[in-house]
């Protein structure tokens, strides 16, 4: 067997140009004959002539991309040149190609704008406006009527979207998205005047990697940003090492695998299958295509976590074997991407060539039997040839195990939050107004939340210091992230505030959680980290029990078809299914005795920079869940323990880290936030706390949104 893991890029076909033979490569709209069309033409013509008077060559598709190339393959390759050349148009802006490589130049340089603006270089044409906010928009608003035609057409076609038409449909969205900020930066940097100010620009460095441009910054902003420099404490990492794999115990054998192979390639399978049976629950069978059989075959696909696929010349032969592609390929679209995972595996039958070209599957319908769209995994061919791997079953085994990675212990650097595609999940999980900037998340948990003991001067009666670290924990599953947790330990309390732990809906009833957090606590014990830490508290958004029995109720009803009635009802069950989710994880709720109710606690507004008129209207009601280190209840008087975690979070952890890094009005925003917290302490200084559940006792409410099978991110 050969495996072919889905993650790597795939090679340039020999002969190609490569990016790493051309490290220029230029990004431009093309093929049209208007005036406008011709002159975007004859500047990337001189910028090549230019290139080529200095020894140098530019990519450029045009020119470089030959017959049987993938479009989205060579665009990919373009966008991860060492300098990339922009020729910004209107209808660049407007082009789903241009637009694809532009955000592909963004992702590639961890969405970082100093980062970004080291690497491309950006000739704006008179056609483009976005100097102002307002013309910004117009751009965001054009892909959103977009975003909206390409829905509908989604809704309509359903299943029948190809992979490529659906990956094209995300990177959509995922520029979409992100065009306000991209457009911003560019609109932030001052550019050259003229085109012969450009090429200078753009060649003339000591190498290809340089200093970014001068940047558009007030004296303001740059007094603020050398304030923040001496405050921040310098991250060193270790010196680089080959990181060995923390794999999460047990996990794995909550782990379904089914294999897919033509009849003829039994005794290989079945091979497979018992080197997969140590480790994973593993499904086969002998082909029969039967009514019976193929309802049992549909089952089983829909159910498992894996779909291992073991491809020999055979397979263009096979119709039922592109049918069950098909089935997975659908199943995989349904999940939102996450399940089950595709992993093609070749039979050592099949002579791969040398040149790593990209293997194309037909796949059908699994019902009606019919072609269906062309399935091409993104993946490179491990050759028998010089490889180092001494057993790919080894590599095959330990690519399918959940694996543990945590910020500052497991990586430094950027780059794994984009290779573990972990802030596609984190949308996935989250709605917008919860999720906050990739680029601060990383700031947080790689340079400024790490341990160090910060001090803070507002004025000579405020003054206060605060030691926080936060890490970035992410469970992957075949390289791609499928969990992640937001974690900050205050060392003043002695607890660890969790910001959000999840995973994603595909994989949470597996096992797979509770071994998550069971990972992350023995890692944290074997690098002896945070010893004394008494537990761990989080915030759910309050809701209204009452109110989740009624959309249930509307739900139930045929006659309204499982629909919403308004969006916020969606959100209600969102808040109620969290909370389920928190309290099958073992978490309790700081409840009033009396009452039995949750205690609510009020939020601060978390943004200082926001008028001060504002603030009220910004705060948010939380409960608070707790879980002591090792189950075990620190402190028999639940009172000072919610005390404890109050301040914890909303004085510590929030209160204090938004004050030292928005100053301006940091004096109002200390008082304000402490008057809010310390009033909220106040007002239950009476009150009979105790510890326990809120809804598991919920049975019937429980059992009826589970039959509703209604799938919401959470």
């Amino acid at each position: 067997m050969d495996l072919q893991p889905q993650a790597n890029p795939v090679e340039a076909p020999s002969g190609a140009a490569s990016i790493t033979e051309c490290d220029y490569c230029v990004s431009y709209a093309w093929g049209d004959d208007t005036p406008e069309g011709k002159a975007r033409d004859a500047y990337v013509e001189q910028l090549c002539a230019e290139a080529e008077r200095r020894n140098l060559h530019v990519l450029r598709d045009r020119k470089d991309m030959r017959v049987g190339d993938r479009i989205t393959e060579f665009m990919r390759k373009l966008a991860k040149g060492k300098r990339i050349f922009i020729i910004l148009s209107d209808k660049y802006l407007r082009s789903p190609n241009c637009t694809f490589e532009l955000f592909e130049v963004w992702r590639n340089r961890r969405m970082d704008d100093q980062d970004f603006l080291r690497r491309v270089r950006i000739f704006k044409l008179p056609d483009v406006r976005i100097a102002e906010l307002a013309e910004r928009k117009v751009y965001y608003d054009w892909w959103q009527q977009r975003l909206a035609v390409r829905d509908a057409l989604n809704d309509e076609l359903k299943d029948k979207v190809s992979v490529l038409d659906f990956q094209r449909y995300k990177a959509m969205r995922q520029f979409a998205d992100s065009v306000l900020e991209i457009l911003a930066v560019v609109a932030d940097t001052l550019q050259p005047a003229t085109w012969e100010d450009f090429l200078k620009y753009g060649f003339d460095d000591a190498s290809v990697v340089c200093s970014p441009p001068t940047r558009l910054n007030s004296p303001i902003d740059n007094t603020v940003a050398q304030e923040k420099m001496e405050t921040v404490p310098l991250v060193i990492p270790p010196a680089p090492k080959e990181r060995v794999a923390r794999f999460v115990k047990k996990a794995h054998r909550h782990i379904s695998v089914f294999v897919a192979h033509a009849r003829e390639d039994n005794d290989e399978a079945k091979q497979c299958c018992e080197m997969l049976n140590n480790n994973f629950d593993v499904w086969k069978y002998d082909v029969r295509a039967s009514t019976q059989h193929l309802k049992v075959v549909e089952k089983e696909i829909c159910s498992r976590q894996f779909f291992l696929l073991l491809v020999s010349q055979l397979f263009p032969k096979k119709q039922l074997l592109q049918r069950e592609l098909g089935l997975a390929i659908a199943a995989q679209k349904r999940n939102r991407g996450f399940r089950p995972l595709l992993i093609p595996v070749f039979s050592s039958k099949v002579a791969w060539d040398h040149n790593n070209l990209v293997a194309e599957f037909t796949t059908r319908d699994f019902t009606s039997g019919e072609p269906s769209a062309t399935f091409v995994p993104n993946i490179t061919a491990l050759d028998e040839i010089g490889d180092s791997i001494t057993s790919k079953e080894e590599l095959l085994i330990s690519y399918m195990k959940p694996q543990l990675m945590i910020s500052r212990i497991d990586f430094y650097d950027r780059d794994v939050f984009f290779e573990t595609d972990v802030f596609t999940l984190y949308e996935d999980l989250f709605p917008p107004e919860e999720r906050d900037a990739p680029n601060d998340i990383m700031d947080w948990v790689l340079e400024t939340d790490i341990g160090e003991t910060r001090y803070v001067t507002l004025n000579d009666e405020i003054q206060f210091e605060y030691r926080s670290d936060s890490r970035y924990c992410i469970l992957t599953l075949a390289k791609k992230a499928i969990g992640l947790a937001f974690l900050t330990y205050d060392y003043h309390y002695s607890i660890m505030h969790g910001n959000y732990l999840a995973v994603q809906e595909s994989w949470r009833a597996y096992g797979i959680a509770a071994a998550f957090v069971e990972a992350i606590k023995e890692a944290f014990t074997k690098e002896q980290l945070f010893d004394n830490c008494r537990g761990i508290v989080f915030e759910v958004e309050t809701f209204d029990k009452s109110e989740i029995v009624r959309i249930i109720s509307y739900l139930e009803d045929p006659v309204n078809k499982k629909q919403f009635l308004r969006p916020e009802d969606r959100d209600h069950i969102r808040k109620f299914m969290r909370v389920i989710w928190y309290e099958g994880m073992g978490y309790k709720f700081f409840l009033n005795k009396q009452t039995a109710k949750p205690i609510t606690c009020i939020g601060p507004c978390l943004d200082p920079q926001l008028p001060i008129t504002e603030w009220r209207t910004n705060e948010q009601e939380y409960w608070l869940m707790w879980k002591g280190m090792y189950g075990v209840l620190d402190v028999p008087n639940f009172r000072q323990l919610w005390e404890d975690c109050v301040k914890c979070v909303y004085i510590e952890v929030l209160t204090k880290s938004l004050v030292d890094r928005c100053p301006d009005q940091g004096v109002e925003y200390w008082n304000y936030s402490n008057k809010l917290i310390y009033g909220l302490l106040d007002l239950h200084k009476n009150t009979d706390i105790s510890l326990g559940n809120y809804l598991r006792k919920e049975y019937d409410l429980v059992r009826r949104w589970e039959n509703l099978k209604i799938a919401i991110a959470v």
